[in-house]
């Protein structure tokens, strides 16, 4: 039985979490699943401001 680094399961810990489905990010931002990580983008016509929420 081996651990699989974070991001990552499976019997040989090759297959991706989908950790978007678990809505990781806030309010105005979508979720992009990666390869063993995750990432949160402001939604089409919303940037990130200096505070860090998406205007």
């Amino acid at each position: 039985n081996c651990t699989c680094e974070p991001g990552w399961t499976g019997d040989d810990c090759s297959v991706d979490v989908d950790e978007c489905s678990q809505h990781p990010c806030p309010d105005y931002r979508q979720c992009r699943n990666l390869n063993g990580s995750f990432e949160c983008v402001c939604w089409s016509g919303l940037e990130i401001s200096s505070n860090g929420t998406c205007q």
